[in-house]
């Protein structure tokens, strides 16, 4: 008989075939149970998001139906194929509007991205650091395991037009101001400020895109103060052209406004609200913490309202220096659009 033929009588090639058939089907319900439909209350994608078709968004397996945790990813960002985004428990993980994500990277845990941001290829940012000297007699995981609230406890800030190069490395805890830039390559171990640029590992400032120092008082029509009008609104370059029609900047979503340090006095708020059927409720905050909550009408409105100087302990720590407004007008936020931003007294 012919080789062949003496294969095929062999019992020992059967039950190879059964084997591999058996752990084909253990793999094949594997892959089911890792990547399940993920639940509508854990993704919520903005009009024109673009999601590659290999991208991962795991959830970890001891995240309960009553946890917050969530993905929120905004209008036209873009998350190529080959990028893992993974959710810890109580996190939210934020990719803000018309943000590239692109292959390789991998995000994990309480991370917030901000707007027209750029990130390059294999970048890492997580939060969840091993705790390595509560118990140093202890093993790794066993401080892990006992100090779990405080190794999930910190979140990543990754403010707006903020690009990273290849490689990347960036720290649980760190924030990266709006505007930096960081080299590739680069492990990102403590706070980038505002429009500087970084580079090496660990991260050093190199250089400086322009000088972050917010002033009393910013307008919608002057470029320098665009810095300044932090987060939240529409100022892309397509977008200032019919906003600033109006004299003013366009709200994308809740916003933030930095201007210098004060210790007490007063802001004043300038702007106009779009037509509509009903009158736009504006949140508005100092330092993390509601000052008030203003029924808008249509047409101009101007708010006064007290600052003093506190504790900042809502923002993260690179903003705590100055006077941080708060924007939010929910879903009407697209109606509302800011002219300028006053400090006054103190």
């Amino acid at each position: 008989m012919s080789g062949r033929v003496r294969l095929l009588l062999r019992p020992g090639l059967y039950v190879y075939l059964v084997r591999r058939w058996f752990e084909f089907l253990r793999q094949l319900a594997r892959d089911y149970a890792n990547h399940r439909p993920l639940p509508a209350h854990r993704l919520q994608v903005g009009a024109g998001a673009n999601i590659g078709k290999r991208v991962i968004l795991g959830v970890e397996a001891g995240i309960g139906e009553s946890d917050p945790a969530r993905f929120e990813i905004g209008e036209r960002a873009y998350i190529e194929d080959g990028a893992e985004l993974g959710l810890i428990p109580g996190a939210r993980l934020v990719i803000g509007r018309n943000t590239s994500i692109h292959r390789g990277c991998v995000i994990l845990g309480n991370v917030r991205i901000g707007a027209n941001c750029i990130f390059s290829y294999n970048i890492y940012a997580a939060t969840g650091m091993h705790v390595i000297r509560e118990r140093p007699s202890w093993l790794i995981k066993d401080q892990d395991d006992a100090f779990a609230t405080e190794r999930l406890g910190e979140t990543v800030w990754i403010d707006d037009d903020v690009w990273i190069g290849w490689g990347v490395y960036i720290r649980s805890g760190s924030h990266v101001g709006r505007g930096a830039v960081i080299g590739a390559n680069a492990a990102v171990m403590s706070d980038v400020e505002p429009y500087a640029i970084y580079a090496g590992a660990p991260a050093r400032k190199i250089g400086q895109r322009l000088d972050f120092a917010p002033p009393r008082e910013i307008d919608a029509m002057d470029d320098a103060c665009l810095p300044y009008f932090y987060s939240g609104f529409r100022d892309d370059q397509s977008s200032l052209g019919s906003s600033r029609t109006q004299g003013a900047i366009r709200l994308a979503g809740a916003a933030q406004i930095v201007l210098g340090a004060a210790s007490a006095g007063s802001a004043v708020i300038r702007g106009l609200v779009d037509a509509g059927k009903q009158p736009v409720s504006l949140r508005v905050s100092l330092g993390g913490k509601q000052l008030a909550e203003e029924r808008l009408g249509v047409g101009p409105f101007e708010l006064t309202m007290p600052v003093q100087r506190a504790e900042a302990n809502d923002l993260p720590p690179l903003l705590r220096a100055y006077t941080v407004l708060g924007l939010d007008a929910g879903a009407d936020a697209p109606r509302v659009a800011i002219r300028s931003a006053a400090l006054g007294g103190g």
